[in-house]
C-alpha cells in the first residue's frame, strides 16, 4: 500500500469526507486524522491511513503530519477556530509541510462584526505568513445549511432565516471539495487565493418557490428580523455560542455585499458547479419526511 503524503484534516465532515472520496477513487493515497474512536468506522472505509489528532494538541498534529508534504484544513466552527488554526500551521512548519490548502469563507475582515468573519480573516492572514506554499478557498453559503430548516419545512411548510431580501451566491459543499482536491494533486495552485460561488445568485423567496415545485407543495420563506438571528439557529438546536456567531454572519450576507459569482470553480475544474435545483433534487425526501437523519440535523 503506497503511503500517504496528503492529510486532510477535518475529514468527518461534508466538506472533508467528499474530498477525502474524491482522492481515494482517483487513486491518491489519503491520511486522516480522528479525534474520538467514533469516527473510524466511515472513514476506514475511504482512507489509506489514519491518526488519532486533536486541533487542540499540537504534538498529535506533529505526528499526524510526519511525512507528508500537502495538507488540507477544513475547520469547525468554534469559538477556538483561530487558536486550533495556529495549532495546526505550527504543526506543519514543524514538519515541513510543503502546502497548506484552507478552507475559508466569502465574508472574512477585522471590520465585519461577526467571531467567525474575523478568525477566518486573522487565520487567513496567518496562514499566508507562515513561509510555506498555501492555497485558500473562500466559500459561498453552503446549500448544505438549508439542512438545519428540515424540519421547520417538514412540520410547518416554512423556513425563517435573517437573511431579508438579499441576494447571496451559493455554493455546494462537495464543490468546494472538488476544487481542494484539484489544489492538492495538481501544480499551479500555490499562493493563490480562490472563491468558490455556484453560477446563480438568489434570494431566499427563490429558494422556496425552488423547494416548493421539487417537494409539490407550497414552501415559504420567512424573511426574520436581523435582531433576532442568533434565536432563529438556538430554535435550529445549536448551542449558544454558535446560534450567534452563525447568526451575526448571516446578518453580514443580509447585507446584499455577497451575490457576486466567480468562475473559480469552472477554471479549476473544467466543470460547471451543481446549482440548488440539483441539490434539492438530490436531497428531495430530506425536506418531505421525518428520518433519524434529519433529527440529527436540527
Amino acid at each position: 500500500m503506497a503511503s500517504s503524503n496528503i492529510l486532510i484534516l477535518g475529514a468527518s465532515g461534508q466538506t472533508g469526507s467528499e474530498t477525502v472520496d474524491i482522492l481515494a477513487t482517483a487513486g491518491f493515497p489519503v491520511r486522516v486524522t480522528y479525534r474520538e474512536h467514533s469516527e473510524l468506522q466511515k472513514m476506514r472505509e475511504k482512507a489509506v491511513e489514519d491518526v488519532q489528532a486533536d486541533f487542540e494538541d499540537v504534538e498529535s498534529l506533529k505526528r499526524a503530519m510526519d511525512g507528508i508534504e500537502r495538507v488540507f484544513i477544513v475547520q469547525p466552527v468554534s469559538p477556538e477556530m483561530l487558536q486550533h488554526a495556529q495549532n495546526i500551521y505550527e504543526a506543519a512548519k514543524s514538519a515541513s509541510v510543503s502546502h497548506v490548502i484552507r478552507v475559508s469563507n466569502i465574508a472574512t475582515g477585522n471590520d465585519i462584526p461577526s467571531d467567525i468573519a474575523q478568525m477566518h480573516y486573522q487565520a487567513d492572514e496567518l496562514l499566508m505568513s507562515i513561509g510555506c506554499n498555501y492555497t485558500i478557498l473562500k466559500g459561498a453559503n453552503y446549500f448544505q445549511n438549508m439542512f438545519y430548516s428540515a424540519l421547520t419545512i417538514i412540520r410547518n411548510n416554512h423556513f425563517a432565516l435573517p437573511l431579508g431580501t438579499a441576494t447571496l451566491s451559493q455554493v455546494d459543499a462537495r464543490d468546494i471539495a472538488r476544487v481542494g482536491a484539484h489544489c492538492l494533486i495538481d501544480q499551479g495552485h500555490e499562493n493563490k487565493m480562490y472563491t468558490i460561488t455556484g453560477s446563480e445568485a438568489m434570494t431566499m423567496h427563490v429558494v422556496a418557490r425552488k423547494l416548493s415545485k421539487i417537494v409539490n407543495k407550497e414552501i415559504r420563506y420567512v424573511a426574520v428580523e436581523p435582531v433576532a438571528a442568533t434565536q432563529v439557529f438556538k430554535d435550529q438546536g445549536l448551542p449558544e455560542w454558535h446560534a450567534k456567531a452563525i447568526g451575526a454572519m448571516f446578518m453580514e450576507y443580509a447585507s446584499g455585499k455577497y451575490k457576486f459569482l466567480t468562475e473559480d470553480f469552472q477554471n479549476i475544474t473544467g466543470d460547471q458547479p451543481r446549482t440548488m435545483d440539483d441539490f434539492l433534487n438530490e436531497y428531495r425526501n430530506v425536506f418531505l419526511r421525518e428520518t433519524p437523519t434529519t433529527a440529527v440535523l436540527r
